[in-house]
């Protein structure tokens, strides 16, 4: 008998282990969500409203002469900085002179909101205030504080140039006064006269070029931007949006216990899918048996028990003898120990089981027959085997040997006493030997035992076997070089499944 090779089915976390996890974590998901969420929604109704004032102002450059460049208007306005004075102290200490408030400057520009939409010149100014008409009103002053800032500065820069232009015409002035006495000067010769004429000629047009700039300059009107939206007096708070904050808990709550979820079952140490068998103990899972599977194994768990089987025929040769192991003691092992049987013996095999946990016998049980004699029986000598085998009466083809009652004896017996003859005997007899070992990690019989069959079928339970169990198991079973072909994982009952 060799490992059941499934690589195709051997395989990582899968959408579906996901859905299974969220599945199992339903009940602390929802309590997450729940505490977040009226966590959320007590902060929410816990604050005051506040309502917001809005102003929009479309911002012109500072040119004393628009016209003066080639430049584009979005070329010559850098909306950052405008954002950035609007915010400053000069500007909110304008604001709070208009709006005649005591409040320092900085107290308001927290409440304060400014931005723009990309690919515009339009600043959007938005004030928050628990009083709806102190917020239209702020928001007014802001905006209009702004544009007095950018007035007062593009005059300035305006006022300076006509200061240069006038101090130009002066000193052109002087010049061409100077050239014309000179010109006018007793015993100037030819050439001077028409050098002075010449500069006297420059210099007038020079004059005349200045005079019109500076009439230009003084006739120019200043304009920073202008306020094209003052808004309304709000009459709904902009905030808390109880809406919108019972979603956020909502969708909060749900991402903290999805979190919370996935860690602790990433602490919890049950495995969980069959991935984590298949990772832990190297062997291909060759059936997941669903729950409710007791009273006879009817149903689903009859099918994924004849699933085994023919995973398990085809793998196996006539008179092969397969150990069934767990890490602990599962009653799901002994029932895959007699279903598996059971669905051997229905497909035509001679089949026996052996019920080597002479510990805690109890295949006995499951059969329906009773413990009087068995395998520590036949091992001590008191009995043939031919007397200790009894035929299951349900099932044709299918007979067992009981552990038989330990009594006195010490619980090493399978250990002190070889069990080679017994299965050599139900190997010439039976096409298939099933073997039910004690768990691996409470004796080492299951180790003695692996040494006298074909391969080993490991039996685990979801939310019950542990990882570091199976780890361990795989390692003591790698230590004796144990010929493991497949895995068994028994699903259970999840709350809210019928």
């Amino acid at each position: 008998m060799t490992p059941i090779d499934l690589s195709s089915q051997a395989r990582g976390p899968e959408l579906s282990d996901y859905v299974a996890l969220i599945r199992r974590r339903v009940p602390l998901i929802a309590v997450v969500t729940l505490v977040i969420t009226v966590l959320a929604m007590g902060y929410s109704l816990t604050r005051s409203p506040l309502y917001e004032g809005t102003a929009e102002v479309v911002v012109q450059p500072i040119l004393a002469d628009p016209f003066a460049t080639g430049a584009r208007v979005d070329q010559q306005v850098v909306m950052e900085t405008e954002v950035l004075i609007v915010r400053s102290g000069l500007v909110a200490a304008l604001a709070a002179n208009d709006l005649g408030t005591t409040k320092d400057p900085t107290d308001l520009l927290k409440n304060l909101d400014v931005g723009f939409p990309r690919g515009t010149q339009v600043l959007q100014i938005v004030y928050s205030d628990e009083n709806p008409t102190d917020a239209a009103l702020a928001a007014r002053a802001f905006a209009e504080a702004y544009l007095q800032f950018r007035t007062n500065k593009a005059q300035d820069l305006l006022n300076d140039q006509i200061g240069a232009l006038t101090l130009r015409l002066t000193t052109l002035q002087t010049d061409l006064d100077a050239v014309l006495a000179d010109f006018g000067r007793p015993g100037a010769t030819e050439g001077e006269r028409a050098a002075a004429n010449a500069r006297a000629s420059t210099l007038s047009s020079q004059i005349s070029t200045a005079a019109n700039e500076l009439a230009e300059k003084q006739g120019f009107e200043v304009r920073a931007g202008e306020v094209i939206d003052l808004g309304r007096i709000p009459k709904k708070p902009a905030s808390p949006n109880h809406s919108r904050n019972l979603m956020a808990g909502l969708l909060v709550g749900a991402l903290l216990g999805l979190a919370l979820a996935f860690l602790v079952d990433g602490i919890d140490p049950r495995i969980t899918r069959p991935s984590e068998v298949e990772q832990l103990t190297g062997t291909a899972v060759l059936t997941v048996v669903p729950p409710e599977r007791r009273g006879g194994g009817t149903g689903p768990q009859r099918d994924a028990y004849r699933r085994l089987a023919l995973v398990l025929r085809s793998a196996t040769t006539t008179r092969d003898v397969l150990l069934v192991a767990s890490a602990t003691d599962l009653p799901e092992r002994r029932e895959t120990t007699v279903r598996l049987a059971e669905a051997l013996a229905r497909m035509g095999a001679s089949v026996l089981v052996i019920d080597a946990n002479i510990r805690k016998p109890g295949l006995h049980d499951l059969v329906g027959i009773g413990n009087i004699a068995g395998l520590v029986d036949v091992v001590t000598n008191r009995l043939a085997f031919e007397d200790c085998v009894f035929r299951a009466p349900d099932v044709d083809g299918l007979s067992i040997l009981p552990a038989g009652k330990l009594g006195d004896g010490p619980p090493t017996l399978l250990e002190d006493h070889s069990i080679q003859p017994i299965i050599a005997r139900s190997r010439s007899i039976y096409d298939v030997v099933i073997i039910d070992g004690p768990a691996v990690l409470d004796a080492a019989d299951a180790l003695s035992l692996q040494r006298e069959v074909d391969g080993v079928l490991i039996v685990a339970r979801e939310r019950h076997t542990e990882r570091p169990h199976l780890e361990e198991l795989q390692v003591q079973f790698d230590t004796v070089n144990a010929k493991l072909i497949g895995s068994v994982l028994h699903a259970v009952k999840r709350p809210g499944r019928r």
